[in-house]
């Protein structure tokens, strides 16, 4: 059984734009996951350290046993397969306005 706004709001009041804003949260969360899921297990290792446990490239270069460059370029390669991976997916769920690149 899917929900709409109106069965929801029987359920748990919440104005039209918090219910709006609470979706879109949802809804980038799963994009960016998915998107994560079609990178490389070595670009997604890179990307995890860095963005979720906040490492420093040369943190993530000795943890990993890897060179600092092959960090960066992993780094900036995940980024680029990301981008325009997620940008076709946003595209895709109707999120169209701000989250270009092109802006």
């Amino acid at each position: 059984m899917v929900l709409n706004q109106a069965d929801l709001s029987r359920y748990w009041p919440v104005d039209g734009e918090k219910f709006s804003e609470m979706h879109d949260r949802r809804a980038l969360r799963e994009i960016l996951a998915e998107g994560l899921e079609e990178l490389s297990g070595f670009q997604k290792q890179v990307l995890t350290l860095s963005f979720y446990q906040g490492m420093k490239g040369s943190e993530i270069a000795q943890q990993l046993n890897v060179p600092y460059g092959t960090v960066r370029s992993a780094k900036f390669a995940s980024l680029g397969i990301l981008r325009k991976n997620l940008e076709t997916k946003l595209q895709n769920y109707g999120f169209t306005q701000g989250y270009s690149s092109n802006n």
